[in-house]
């Protein structure tokens, strides 16, 4: 089996549904591609961006940033 694919979604709050969206359209994908799918909580306009785990995002393989 291929090893674990980390994917981490970067995201504005206005941008909130379409992250949701697409973690929908994702999910049959997360067991079949073997992929983890990490996000943090909403960016504000003008805030300054640190993600809550750091750790997470030195393992990411993948971003994914919607802008």
């Amino acid at each position: 089996m291929d090893s674990k694919k980390n994917i981490f979604v970067i995201y504005a709050q206005e941008d909130n549904d379409t992250m949701l969206h697409l973690l929908r359209h994702l999910k049959p994908l997360k067991e079949a591609e073997n992929l983890s799918i990490w996000y943090d909580d909403p960016i504000q306009s003008g805030q300054q961006w640190k993600p809550q785990n750091e750790s997470r995002l030195g393992q990411a393989d993948i971003f994914l940033l919607l802008v």
